[in-house]
């Protein structure tokens, strides 16, 4: 597995760098790896439309073309907004927001299940989360184990149409009621906002107590788990999973 972060990140956030000693550098002016670069899908990668939003812009698109096969797709689609959990792409409404005019709900559905090649999950967006974004909500863990946002507005529901689905919800608390300011844009207190490569699990922390709870939580259903000091990051708007992106 390949883990690709931009190189401003061990500038702008060298303890997070250097809390994952695996990743490799992009030339990327925005950090945000995960919402611009392609999604892997089989044997190839596809490319969904980004906006920027005055982050600073990500690679010119001639780069995506060395990771092999990809197919560009005009749907605007953070990849933060996909979560892959047992085979299925969860993805929240506001998918359907930011492609009002070009797509009925139905149509914009289908043309997303062709691209990823999957059955695609709509749930809804969380009231507190500006960006919309699935990976603030919800997690894929070790086998079907899938952590959830304790704070997200729509738990309750998402967590019944997950058991439904066979999997086992773990839920991970939310202190966004510590962050050192407050910002309405913040990741702060977004332990959901984790990595998990190959057994192990990346988890962020805030420098709170409920560092040590998560961690316990966490390594009750992970073989390893790796503490990232995202406190300053989280300020920022995204934590670990933000900041990364994965490919086979």
């Amino acid at each position: 597995m390949k883990i690709f972060v931009s190189d401003r990140l061990q500038e702008q956030f060298p303890e997070v760098w250097a809390a994952l000693p695996w990743i490799e550098a992009i030339v990327s002016e925005n950090i945000w790896v995960r919402d611009f670069m392609p999604i892997q899908v089989g044997d190839h990668y596809v490319k969904f439309g980004y906006d920027a939003a005055g982050e600073g812009a990500p690679p010119n698109e001639l780069f995506y073309h060395d990771l092999g096969r990809l197919e560009l797709n005009d749907i605007l689609l953070d990849g933060g907004n996909i979560q892959m959990i047992g085979g299925k792409a969860f993805v929240t409404d506001i998918v359907f927001e930011k492609n009002d005019g070009p797509f009925t709900r139905k149509g914009l559905h289908h043309h997303l299940e062709a691209a990823l090649e999957c059955e695609v999950v709509v749930i809804p967006n969380d009231d507190d989360d500006f960006y919309g974004h699935a990976d603030g909500i919800l997690a894929a863990g070790p086998g079907n184990t899938v952590f959830i946002n304790s704070k997200a507005t729509h738990k309750k529901a998402i967590t019944k149409k997950l058991n439904k689905m066979g999997h086992e919800v773990v839920a991970l608390p939310c202190p966004r009621e510590k962050m050192p300011y407050y910002d309405s844009l913040s990741a702060f207190g977004y332990y959901i906002n984790l990595l998990v490569v190959d057994d192990t699990i990346y988890f962020p922390t805030f420098d709170v107590k409920e560092d040590d709870e998560v961690e316990s939580i966490l390594s009750a259903v992970a073989m390893k788990v790796r503490p990232v000091p995202c406190r300053k990051l989280s300020m920022r708007g995204g934590c670990v999973h933000c900041v990364t992106r994965e490919y086979r």
